[in-house]
């Protein structure tokens, strides 16, 4: 029994250390990581309930295991959102650049500067080769130039973060994807990792697909499957890397109705089952029409957004991000 404790105790001091390593590295609230951690930790209650009923040592063994998948995971998430506010700070920035340009347009032209002179301050304005005196009555004048002067040196802060944040991205980019590689159809591992990979037999037996204009299916998928669009080839391709069993326009029977969802996922962590529609066109007003009538059917049969329906939206000016997929992926399935 002593075991017990002193494993328990020696994982709340790493968690608490983790929690802590992770709110400095990424300016994080140590609060939001604890409720973080204490989510993930519930999952396993009855789990840890279980093996307290064991010996004591197989206790300590499962929670060292469970701090290391914990830390794991969280490491992940972290990431993930840490990229996803990297690309937020980038579209704030453009405006940010583009609003700063419109104000200082509209102040007049000439830069300000000022020198000590004693116990007063010397103002000039700089035009080119011109340099003029602006005497301490015009100060409407000094305070306009120097906002203006505010305004610049906050549009070159902008312009300097954004280079470097974008060199931050294209870097990430730029880094050697090797597993997806193998992963890729034309990889002369595929056929392997591909069977290799479906670890739930329910996703490798063959099943009815959905008979609508196959001739649409022309987008490849790591697990060998063809999808109609990129963004559903962006869903499979993280469900299949993140080993997540799934069907892809498998038919679901209501009410003697027949329908397609994008993915049909078996839950790993309950084997219960998860659809999953992605909503591609949803700034043209007849497919969004329809897709709320879809999701209404889906309601009356108690398949429910964000308990056992996922859904996902784009737009011609906002396309779907795959960091978000990711993110989904993680909080509802690992």
């Amino acid at each position: 029994m002593y075991s017990i404790y002193a494993a328990t105790y020696i994982c709340y001091i790493k968690n608490n250390s983790f929690i802590e390593f992770l709110a400095h590295s990424f300016s994080y609230r140590k609060s939001v990581l604890q409720l973080r951690t204490t989510q993930i930790l519930l999952t396993h209650v009855v789990y840890i309930l279980a093996c307290c009923l064991t010996a004591s040592c197989v206790f300590a063994l499962w929670w060292s295991v469970l701090l290391q998948s914990l830390q794991c995971q969280l490491l992940k998430e972290v990431y993930i959102i840490f990229i996803q506010n990297i690309l937020e700070q980038q579209k704030q920035l453009n405006k940010s650049i583009e609003n700063y340009k419109k104000l200082i347009n509209k102040f007049p032209s000439g830069k300000l500067q000022c020198f000590k002179n004693g116990k007063h301050i010397k103002s000039y304005k700089v035009n080119g080769n011109l340099k003029k005196y602006i005497p301490t009555k015009e100060s409407a004048t000094i305070e306009k130039l120097a906002l203006k002067k505010y305004y610049e040196s906050c549009l070159d802060d902008c312009i300097k973060e954004k280079e470097l944040l974008d060199r931050f991205i294209q870097d990430i980019q730029a880094l050697p994807n090797t597993s997806q590689k193998l992963l890729a159809t034309d990889s002369n591992y595929h056929t392997f990792l591909a069977k290799a990979l479906i670890l739930d037999a329910w996703a490798g037996v063959s099943y009815e697909q959905n008979p609508y204009k196959r001739e649409d299916l022309i987008h490849n998928t790591f697990s060998g499957m063809k999808v109609r669009s990129k963004s559903e080839e962006i869903i499979a391709n993280i469900l299949f890397t993140n080993h997540i069993p799934f069907r892809y326009e498998a038919p679901l029977t209501l009410n003697g109705s027949t329908m397609y969802p994008d993915f049909t996922i078996k839950n790993p962590k309950n084997n219960s089952y998860t659809y999953w529609e992605h909503l591609g066109l949803m700034d043209k007003k007849e497919y969004k029409d329809h897709a709320m009538e879809k999701i209404s059917t889906y309601c009356d049969h108690n398949i429910i957004p964000d308990v056992n329906l996922i859904l996902t939206y784009e737009t011609q000016k906002h396309p779907l991000d795959s960091s978000w997929v990711q993110q989904l992926v993680m909080r509802n399935f690992m």
